[in-house]
């Protein structure tokens, strides 16, 4: 009876195992699918909305409505983006309710990744590395994610009419991690193109969302539009400099070496005949 219920138990396991893998295949085949789509797409441009939902505690929301516009453009191996959004958030703590609207522009030039927020008349602009063209492909998108969630093909579905495989992701997971909920996303089949997402959290309620609409491919798009230029008077943090120096004006990398500072070409100590000192270091 035992050596029976270890066979059958075995045979079980390798069916599960089987269909894990199958599973994995489909997904796979699915993502390759899209990027060979998506391989095809040299711009878009469409509308997007976002939502979001969230409870911190009992009394205590943050809800967001988010209404713009995307544009991307593939050159060479790089890419660019843009992206203009009208923000909304309500925040609801101890009975109290502030609603605050901001504008967010985002603009990817390739190099660098700026991100422009306006609220309550003060501006403040990020820098950080551009993700790259392979971070805007469907394979790159899964990529970033496999390490922490798995993901799972479902059954297809329609967003705007028009055909798109469905991804579940769930965190993997975690000792002593509270349980976490899942997120739905939707590529379209015709274009590789991710056109919505849906979150919830552990007990099923939705939190999240973004929907893409009018999506235009191949669309005529200047180059001019994805250059980004500090607005005067905005707060720079710059995230691609260890020592957090601050932006530069343009968003194009200089190819100048900067001029010395004259304080700081005082304070270096003068060669004399007979010593050797060291070579100083180029300034960046």
């Amino acid at each position: 009876m035992k050596r029976g219920a270890l066979v059958v138990a075995g045979i079980v396991a390798l069916v599960g195992l089987s269909a894990g893998a199958a599973a994995d295949e489909r997904t796979d085949k699915a993502v390759k699918e899209l990027d060979r789509q998506f391989a095809k797409v040299k711009s878009y441009t469409a509308k997007t909305e976002v939502m979001t939902d969230t409870e911190f505690g009992p009394g205590h929301t943050y809800k967001s409505e988010m209404v713009g516009t995307a544009e991307w453009l593939r050159k060479g191996e790089k890419a660019r983006m843009r992206s203009e959004t009208k923000c909304k958030t309500t925040e609801t703590e101890s009975g109290k309710t502030t609603t605050t609207p901001s504008t967010i522009t985002t603009v990817d030039d390739g190099t660098f990744l700026w991100v422009l927020t306006e609220e309550n008349g003060k501006k403040t602009v990020m820098k950080n590395q551009s993700p790259g063209v392979q971070m805007y492909r469907p394979k790159g998108f899964f990529q970033q994610f496999r390490t922490y969630f798995d993901i799972k093909l479902l059954k297809d579905d329609k967003v705007n009419g028009d055909d798109c495989y469905v991804f579940e992701m769930r965190m993997k997971p975690m000792e002593g991690a509270p349980p976490s909920g899942r997120q739905l996303v939707y590529f379209q089949k015709s274009h590789g193109i991710l056109v919505k997402s849906e979150g919830f959290d552990a007990n099923g309620k939705l939190i999240s969302s973004s929907i893409s609409t009018d999506i235009k491919v191949n669309a005529d798009i200047s180059a001019e539009r994805f250059k980004f230029k500090i607005p005067e008077g905005a707060q720079v943090i710059d995230n691609t400099s260890p020592q957090a120096q601050p932006a530069q004006p343009e968003s194009e990398p200089e190819k100048a070496e900067k001029k010395p500072d004259k304080k700081e070409e005082a304070e270096k100590p003068k060669k004399k005949k007979g010593i050797k000192l060291p070579k100083w270091p180029k300034r960046p």
